[in-house]
């Protein structure tokens, strides 16, 4: 089995509104002094590299230069150095200034040297070359103030990375508490149209909770697309400074982004809208252990609560990844909102939380509130059929996958091992099987496989 290992390291579909999404890409450009494109690529092949030597991802406060000058160096392809090469300068982010203006020039050894007074946000510069003979991607440096605010918009749009053919990666620096208020103000308020009857096609989603394994406690997540469907999908890695680390999953098309869109190729404008994948993940895992993942099932009436937030299912993803350092703390969080996870008036999505300490529950809509089904085993099984009131020989003959899993983890006594859990998803997999996880809530870890190709399996961590 073909490994990648990246240690720098939703269900619901999304219907955009134009006139949201106007205003959101407004919101984010003037965040970005530059004109144009700040992520244009060299379109004639690169005959240099700008290299940064020291400088970059610095902290300092706000309308004061930084304690060291960035250092930058211009190689040839050779790894010679380019002498009296002219570097132009763009604050791209923040609004600091260069004291040495919009350009400086590289000294014999190709070194240049620039020193930077930031604001007490986050910045960024952008560095470029115009010239006759050399050509050279541009690079971005960055620096953090004393009181950095919303998101560091270009350092991460800038991090996107393609790590397969339909798999990319990408990291949110700062807050995007902003973002996720955004969309989800977009959801809730234009939720009772035709999206109802268009979400509650075919979702084959299969959860469960391994408890058994000494060396981990386990959590399966097959995340499976309506029938013919194929996205791509991306691996975000948060780290929001009121709240905990996580590594969580989107499907791209949800926001704008379907299948064969060559991303790498998009501008700036264009790919603002990759910020909003943090609102739309249908399952993850933080530094703590804690994992949910959604998936569909039979609609129930919904009945919202006078005087709470209304907040979209995946909204509420987002908040237990972020708050919930175990099982009680994410069940918590479900009381405080009116989780909206239908038409606004129908229920049609129930969840899986599991912790590191070997704990898992089910909460499905019923009745005017969220029902907490504990696991009474060392493990817990999901798919699409309510599971609320429901004896474990019912559940079986709702479901075809659930009584497969179910059958295989009690005969295993829930003791199966991660390549063993991903058999379990690759047995129940699809054609349209947009991903298959196992997260390892004991180790704090996730293998992934994509588009049911059980061939190339890519791990994920929290080293980055």
């Amino acid at each position: 089995m073909n490994k990648y290992t990246k240690r720098n390291g939703i269900m619901l579909r999304y219907f955009k509104c134009t006139a949201a999404l106007l205003l959101v890409t407004v919101y984010f450009l003037v965040n970005c002094k530059e004109k144009g494109n700040p992520l244009n690529n060299n379109s004639g092949g690169s005959t240099a590299v700008i290299n940064i030597i020291s400088g970059n991802n610095q902290t300092g406060n706000g309308g004061e230069i930084l304690e060291n000058p960035v250092i930058l160096q211009v190689v040839d392809i050779r790894n010679e150095p380019v002498k009296e090469m002219r570097l132009y300068l763009n604050i791209v982010e923040g609004n600091g200034r260069i004291i040495d203006g919009s350009s400086i020039y590289t000294d014999n050894d190709g070194r240049a040297e620039l020193q930077w007074e930031i604001s007490s946000s986050y910045n960024a510069i952008k560095v470029f070359i115009f010239d006759d003979y050399y050509q050279a991607e541009p690079v971005f440096v960055y620096a953090q103030g004393e009181n950095p605010v919303e998101m560091s918009i270009t350092r991460t749009i800038n991090s996107l990375e393609k790590l397969g053919d339909n798999l990319y990666s990408m990291t949110f620096y700062g807050d995007y508490t902003g973002i996720l208020d955004g969309v989800n103000q977009r959801f809730t308020g234009h939720i009772r149209s035709n999206a109802y009857r268009i979400m509650e096609r075919n979702f084959y989603c299969s959860i469960f909770t391994i408890f058994g394994n000494p060396e981990g406690y386990l959590f399966g997540r097959s995340f499976d697309n309506p029938e013919g469907w194929r996205c791509l999908t991306l691996v975000g890695k948060f780290n929001p400074p009121d709240g905990y680390r996580s590594i969580a999953f989107s499907r791209m098309r949800d926001y704008g982004f379907p299948l064969g869109t060559v991303i790498e190729e998009l501008g700036y404008n264009d790919r603002i809208s990759l910020l909003e994948a943090a609102f739309f993940v249908p399952d993850g895992i933080n530094e703590h252990g804690v994992v949910i993942a959604l998936a569909n099932c039979p609609p129930v009436p919904f009945y919202p609560e006078a005087g709470k937030k209304a907040i979209f299912i995946t909204y509420f993803v987002r908040e237990v990844l972020d708050h919930a350092r175990n099982l009680e703390e994410a069940i918590a969080i479900s009381d405080n909102y009116n989780i909206i996870c239908g038409d606004g008036e129908y229920a049609d999505v129930h969840m899986l939380i599991g912790d590191a300490t070997g704990r898992s529950a089910i909460l499905e809509y019923y009745n005017g509130e969220f029902r907490v089904i504990s696991n009474t085993e060392n493990f817990q099984v999901a798919t699409n059929s309510t599971i609320y009131n429901k004896s474990i020989f019912e559940q079986k003959n709702l479901s075809v996958r659930f009584n497969y899993i179910y059958n295989i983890l009690e005969a295993a006594g829930g003791n199966v091992s991660r390549s063993e859990a991903m058999d379990i998803l690759s047995s129940v997999s699809f054609l349209s099987t947009e991903w298959s996880a196992v997260y390892d809530m004991t180790n704090k870890e996730v293998i992934i496989a994509i588009d049911a190709n059980f061939d190339n399996i890519y791990e994920f961590d929290f080293n980055w």
